[in-house]
């Protein structure tokens, strides 16, 4: 079995499209990132796409959190924490460096 012209064409527009929620990170980010790996692709591209993504979504969760109070304000931080995390992720693999957690 092999995948269509078609197939591949639309796999290879999949994999250029950043993702557009936070929550689709862990996932589909991941699987993007390795597909393209897999297959020797430069990820350059899908990562700045993602960034320009995050970066207005990052300064609307700061925005919301300063906003807020009590249970509310600790979804947000827990949010824009989580944002800046992916964002620094981002920042290592756009240059070329292992992703893995930087030693004290």
């Amino acid at each position: 079995m092999e995948i269509t012209s078609a197939g591949r064409l639309a796999f290879g527009r999949w994999l250029a499209e950043p993702v557009q929620h936070l929550r689709e990170v862990r996932t589909l980010l991941l699987l993007k990132l390795y597909f393209l790996e897999l297959h020797g692709s430069p990820t350059d591209h899908l990562v700045r796409e993602q960034r320009e993504v995050l970066q207005p979504l990052t300064a609307s969760l700061a925005s919301r959190m300063a906003r807020t109070e009590g249970f509310e304000r600790l979804l947000f931080a827990w949010r824009l924490n989580f944002a800046v995390a992916v964002e620094g992720f981002l920042e290592e693999v756009g240059a070329g460096r292992s992703a893995s957690p930087r030693q004290s």
